[in-house]
Protein backbone atom coordinates (compact mmCIF):
# COMPACT_ATOMS: atom_id res chain seq x y z
CA UNK A 1 0.00 0.00 0.00
CA UNK A 2 1.13 3.50 -0.69
CA UNK A 3 2.37 5.71 2.12
CA UNK A 4 0.34 8.46 3.33
CA UNK A 5 1.11 11.76 3.67
CA UNK A 6 0.99 13.46 6.99
CA UNK A 7 0.58 16.66 7.81
CA UNK A 8 0.97 18.06 11.07
CA UNK A 9 -1.30 21.25 11.43
CA UNK A 10 -2.22 23.57 14.80
CA UNK A 11 -4.73 26.64 15.28
CA UNK A 12 -4.69 29.27 17.16
CA UNK A 13 -7.94 30.54 18.21
CA UNK A 14 -10.07 33.63 19.51
CA UNK A 15 -10.88 31.64 22.87
CA UNK A 16 -11.19 29.23 25.12
CA UNK A 17 -14.86 28.16 24.46
CA UNK A 18 -18.03 29.85 27.35
CA UNK A 19 -15.70 29.37 30.07
CA UNK A 20 -14.93 32.35 32.76
CA UNK A 21 -12.06 33.32 32.64
CA UNK A 22 -10.65 34.49 36.13
CA UNK A 23 -8.23 37.00 36.52
CA UNK A 24 -4.84 36.49 37.61
CA UNK A 25 -5.20 32.64 37.45
CA UNK A 26 -2.62 32.46 34.51
CA UNK A 27 0.71 33.31 37.34
CA UNK A 28 3.15 31.17 35.54
CA UNK A 29 4.47 30.38 32.20
CA UNK A 30 3.88 26.59 32.78
CA UNK A 31 0.37 27.26 34.54
CA UNK A 32 -0.87 29.28 31.44
CA UNK A 33 0.23 26.35 29.42
CA UNK A 34 -1.55 23.43 31.19
CA UNK A 35 -5.10 26.06 32.40
CA UNK A 36 -4.97 26.84 27.98
CA UNK A 37 -4.70 23.30 27.58
CA UNK A 38 -7.17 22.05 30.12
CA UNK A 39 -9.47 24.52 28.39
CA UNK A 40 -8.46 23.42 25.04
CA UNK A 41 -10.03 19.90 26.25
CA UNK A 42 -13.43 21.42 27.32
CA UNK A 43 -13.56 24.78 25.13
CA UNK A 44 -17.10 25.25 22.65
CA UNK A 45 -15.92 24.39 19.39
CA UNK A 46 -18.91 26.06 18.18
CA UNK A 47 -17.80 29.54 19.00
CA UNK A 48 -14.29 30.66 18.54
CA UNK A 49 -12.31 32.28 15.59
CA UNK A 50 -9.39 31.00 13.86
CA UNK A 51 -6.25 33.64 14.46
CA UNK A 52 -3.27 31.70 13.09
CA UNK A 53 -3.71 28.46 11.00
CA UNK A 54 -0.20 26.77 10.69
CA UNK A 55 1.04 23.62 9.03
CA UNK A 56 4.26 21.37 8.13
CA UNK A 57 5.57 18.44 6.28
CA UNK A 58 9.36 18.31 6.36
CA UNK A 59 10.68 21.47 4.88
CA UNK A 60 7.77 22.62 4.04
CA UNK A 61 5.46 25.18 5.76
CA UNK A 62 2.38 27.19 5.69
CA UNK A 63 1.66 29.88 8.09
CA UNK A 64 -0.88 32.44 7.53
CA UNK A 65 -2.94 34.99 10.40
CA UNK A 66 -6.33 36.13 9.78
CA UNK A 67 -7.75 39.69 12.21
CA UNK A 68 -10.68 37.58 13.77
CA UNK A 69 -14.38 38.42 13.78
CA UNK A 70 -14.92 38.36 17.56
CA UNK A 71 -13.03 39.66 20.37
CA UNK A 72 -9.58 37.59 21.45
CA UNK A 73 -10.86 35.98 25.30
CA UNK A 74 -8.48 37.86 27.61
CA UNK A 75 -6.95 33.98 28.77
CA UNK A 76 -6.27 33.36 25.26
CA UNK A 77 -4.40 36.39 25.14
CA UNK A 78 -2.65 35.72 28.43
CA UNK A 79 -1.44 32.37 26.74
CA UNK A 80 -0.72 32.93 23.11
CA UNK A 81 0.17 37.09 23.01
CA UNK A 82 -2.76 37.88 20.32
CA UNK A 83 -4.73 41.15 20.49
CA UNK A 84 -6.43 43.20 18.21
CA UNK A 85 -5.60 46.69 17.82
CA UNK A 86 -7.69 49.02 16.27
CA UNK A 87 -8.55 46.63 13.55
CA UNK A 88 -5.27 44.82 13.43
CA UNK A 89 -3.67 42.07 14.57
CA UNK A 90 -0.84 42.17 17.14
CA UNK A 91 1.36 39.59 18.68
CA UNK A 92 2.04 41.23 21.71
CA UNK A 93 4.16 44.16 20.60
CA UNK A 94 4.06 43.56 16.72
CA UNK A 95 2.20 44.07 14.09
CA UNK A 96 1.27 40.47 12.15
CA UNK A 97 0.23 40.46 8.55
CA UNK A 98 -2.88 39.12 7.50
CA UNK A 99 -4.76 37.87 4.87
CA UNK A 100 -9.03 37.48 5.19
CA UNK A 101 -10.27 34.46 6.86
CA UNK A 102 -11.18 32.85 3.16
CA UNK A 103 -8.13 33.57 1.58
CA UNK A 104 -6.63 31.74 4.75
CA UNK A 105 -8.66 29.24 3.91
CA UNK A 106 -8.44 28.97 0.51
CA UNK A 107 -4.30 29.05 0.39
CA UNK A 108 -4.36 26.45 3.16
CA UNK A 109 -6.49 24.43 0.78
CA UNK A 110 -4.24 24.86 -2.13
CA UNK A 111 -1.16 23.45 0.00
CA UNK A 112 -3.03 20.33 0.82
CA UNK A 113 -3.92 19.85 -2.83
CA UNK A 114 0.23 20.58 -4.01
CA UNK A 115 0.97 17.05 -2.63
CA UNK A 116 -1.03 15.56 -5.37
CA UNK A 117 -2.84 13.46 -3.02
CA UNK A 118 -5.31 13.30 0.10
CA UNK A 119 -3.18 14.26 2.93
CA UNK A 120 -3.85 13.04 6.10
CA UNK A 121 -3.82 16.29 8.77
CA UNK A 122 -2.09 15.76 12.53
CA UNK A 123 -2.51 17.46 15.30
CA UNK A 124 -2.38 17.55 19.01
CA UNK A 125 -5.82 17.36 20.54
CA UNK A 126 -7.66 17.30 17.06
CA UNK A 127 -10.34 15.29 18.07
CA UNK A 128 -12.07 17.84 20.47
CA UNK A 129 -10.66 20.91 19.03
CA UNK A 130 -8.43 21.42 15.72
CA UNK A 131 -10.77 18.94 14.00
CA UNK A 132 -14.09 20.48 15.14
CA UNK A 133 -13.01 24.09 14.88
CA UNK A 134 -11.35 23.77 11.14
CA UNK A 135 -14.28 21.77 9.64
CA UNK A 136 -16.81 24.02 11.07
CA UNK A 137 -14.89 26.96 9.53
CA UNK A 138 -14.71 25.74 6.20
CA UNK A 139 -18.31 24.47 6.16
CA UNK A 140 -19.16 28.83 7.17
CA UNK A 141 -17.44 29.58 3.82
CA UNK A 142 -18.73 26.53 1.79
CA UNK A 143 -15.50 25.02 1.40
CA UNK A 144 -15.72 21.83 2.81
CA UNK A 145 -16.34 20.15 -0.15
CA UNK A 146 -12.76 21.15 -1.65
CA UNK A 147 -11.76 20.44 1.69
CA UNK A 148 -12.90 16.65 1.73
CA UNK A 149 -11.01 16.20 -1.76
CA UNK A 150 -7.36 16.93 -0.75
CA UNK A 151 -8.18 15.46 3.05
CA UNK A 152 -8.74 12.07 3.57
CA UNK A 153 -8.81 11.84 7.52
CA UNK A 154 -7.09 13.33 11.22
CA UNK A 155 -5.29 11.85 13.21
CA UNK A 156 -5.14 12.91 16.81
CA UNK A 157 -2.13 12.68 18.58
CA UNK A 158 -2.57 13.31 22.12
CA UNK A 159 -4.43 10.00 21.62
CA UNK A 160 -2.12 8.38 20.04
CA UNK A 161 0.42 9.22 22.52
CA UNK A 162 -1.73 8.11 25.42
CA UNK A 163 -2.07 4.66 23.39
CA UNK A 164 1.87 4.19 23.08
CA UNK A 165 3.26 5.66 26.06
CA UNK A 166 0.29 4.80 28.57
CA UNK A 167 2.74 5.19 32.09
CA UNK A 168 3.82 9.27 31.39
CA UNK A 169 2.44 11.30 33.39
CA UNK A 170 1.39 13.98 30.84
CA UNK A 171 0.36 14.41 27.77
CA UNK A 172 0.06 18.27 27.00
CA UNK A 173 2.03 18.34 23.82
CA UNK A 174 4.46 21.40 25.81
CA UNK A 175 5.31 17.86 28.44
CA UNK A 176 5.92 15.42 25.16
CA UNK A 177 8.42 17.86 23.96
CA UNK A 178 9.99 18.14 27.43
CA UNK A 179 10.03 14.36 27.91
CA UNK A 180 10.87 12.93 24.57
CA UNK A 181 12.82 15.70 22.26
CA UNK A 182 14.33 17.41 25.94
CA UNK A 183 13.72 21.04 25.01
CA UNK A 184 11.15 23.99 25.76
CA UNK A 185 9.88 26.00 22.82
CA UNK A 186 7.48 28.33 21.56
CA UNK A 187 4.39 27.32 22.88
CA UNK A 188 1.04 27.74 21.26
CA UNK A 189 2.52 29.47 17.94
CA UNK A 190 0.82 27.34 15.57
CA UNK A 191 3.80 27.12 13.40
CA UNK A 192 6.05 26.07 16.51
CA UNK A 193 3.67 23.94 17.66
CA UNK A 194 3.61 21.57 14.21
CA UNK A 195 6.94 21.83 14.13
CA UNK A 196 7.37 20.13 17.21
CA UNK A 197 4.52 17.93 16.60
CA UNK A 198 6.47 16.29 14.13
CA UNK A 199 9.39 16.09 15.38
CA UNK A 200 7.63 14.32 18.13
CA UNK A 201 6.39 11.91 15.76
CA UNK A 202 9.93 11.18 14.50
CA UNK A 203 11.00 10.29 18.02
CA UNK A 204 7.95 7.96 18.81
CA UNK A 205 8.05 6.11 15.23
CA UNK A 206 4.57 5.33 15.70
CA UNK A 207 4.95 3.02 12.46
CA UNK A 208 6.18 0.33 14.72
CA UNK A 209 2.92 0.33 15.88
CA UNK A 210 -0.96 -0.44 14.98
CA UNK A 211 -1.80 2.85 13.61
CA UNK A 212 -5.41 2.63 12.36
CA UNK A 213 -7.15 5.87 10.78
CA UNK A 214 -10.89 5.38 11.40
CA UNK A 215 -13.55 7.26 9.76
CA UNK A 216 -17.15 7.80 10.45
CA UNK A 217 -19.93 9.16 8.44
CA UNK A 218 -22.82 11.01 9.92
CA UNK A 219 -25.83 12.15 8.27
CA UNK A 220 -27.88 14.88 9.32
CA UNK A 221 -30.36 15.30 6.65
CA UNK A 222 -28.22 14.60 4.13
CA UNK A 223 -24.61 12.89 3.83
CA UNK A 224 -21.71 14.79 5.50
CA UNK A 225 -18.70 12.76 6.34
CA UNK A 226 -16.70 13.49 9.36
CA UNK A 227 -13.34 12.83 9.27
CA UNK A 228 -11.28 11.28 12.44
CA UNK A 229 -8.23 9.12 11.99
CA UNK A 230 -7.81 6.79 15.59
CA UNK A 231 -5.27 4.17 16.93
CA UNK A 232 -5.28 0.80 17.96
CA UNK A 233 -3.39 -0.19 20.64
CA UNK A 234 0.38 -0.60 20.93
CA UNK A 235 1.86 -4.21 20.98
CA UNK A 236 3.75 -5.34 24.03
CA UNK A 237 7.58 -3.38 24.37
CA UNK A 238 10.24 -4.17 26.80
CA UNK A 239 12.87 -1.53 27.75
CA UNK A 240 11.73 0.63 25.32
CA UNK A 241 12.97 3.82 26.31
CA UNK A 242 12.84 7.85 24.29
CA UNK A 243 16.16 8.27 23.98
CA UNK A 244 15.95 4.39 21.96
CA UNK A 245 13.65 6.02 19.27
CA UNK A 246 15.44 8.70 17.93
CA UNK A 247 15.68 7.97 14.21
CA UNK A 248 12.92 7.95 11.80
CA UNK A 249 13.95 5.99 8.84
CA UNK A 250 11.64 7.05 6.76
CA UNK A 251 10.23 10.73 6.37
CA UNK A 252 7.76 11.94 8.90
CA UNK A 253 5.22 12.82 6.48
CA UNK A 254 4.43 9.11 5.50
CA UNK A 255 2.98 6.64 7.31
CA UNK A 256 2.83 3.46 6.45
CA UNK A 257 -0.19 2.24 8.83
CA UNK A 258 -3.25 0.64 7.38
CA UNK A 259 -5.21 3.35 6.09
CA UNK A 260 -8.98 3.56 5.17
CA UNK A 261 -10.71 6.60 2.75
CA UNK A 262 -13.88 7.64 3.59
CA UNK A 263 -16.66 6.20 1.19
Amino acid sequence: MVDKIIIFFDLETTGLGNLTHTPGLYTTPIIKILTYFYFCLRSDTSQCDIIQLAAVCEERVFNKYTVPQQNIDEGATEVTGFTVQSGHLVLYVSPVETVPIDDLLTSFIDFLRSFQRPVLLAAHNAKRFDMPVLTRVMKKYDLYPQFQQVVSGFLDTLLLSKRLFPRIKGYSQVSLVKIFLQKSYDAHNAEEDAKMLQELYKVWRPDQFAVLARWERRSTGKSRASLFGSTLSSPRRTGTTPASRQTLPQSACRSPAPFFPHS
